[in-house]
C-alpha cells in the first residue's frame, strides 16, 4: 500500500512536497516549482502544459488543488514531443 504524505516547510500550511511512503525505492512527487527548475523552464509553461486535455498531455496527477508530477513519467514525455534537447542532459 503507498500513502501521501505532505511534507511541510515552516509555518507554511503549502506542503513543500508530496512524497510516496511505501518502499524505500519509489521516487518523490515533484511538484510544479520542482518540475520547472529541473526542466530550466518557467513555472507558467508546466501550468500551461496541464491545460492541455488530450491524451497524449504531460502526465500529471491532482492531488487536491496541487498538480505532482514522476519524472520517470515526464522525462519520456519531454523527449516524446521536444527532442532530447529538453531533457537530454538532465536526470
Amino acid at each position: 500500500m503507498v500513502y501521501l504524505l505532505p511534507v511541510m516547510h515552516g509555518f507554511s500550511h503549502k506542503p513543500l512536497i508530496l512524497q510516496r511512503i511505501g518502499s524505500m525505492n519509489e521516487e518523490p512527487f515533484l511538484n510544479v516549482d520542482e518540475l520547472a527548475a529541473k526542466i530550466r523552464r518557467e513555472k507558467s509553461w508546466v501550468y500551461q502544459q496541464t491545460r492541455r486535455t488530450d491524451a497524449d498531455s504531460i502526465p500529471r496527477r491532482k492531488l487536491g488543488k496541487y498538480y505532482v508530477f514522476l519524472w520517470s513519467e515526464v522525462r519520456p514525455w519531454i523527449d516524446r514531443h521536444y527532442g532530447i534537447g529538453l531533457a537530454g542532459g538532465l536526470r
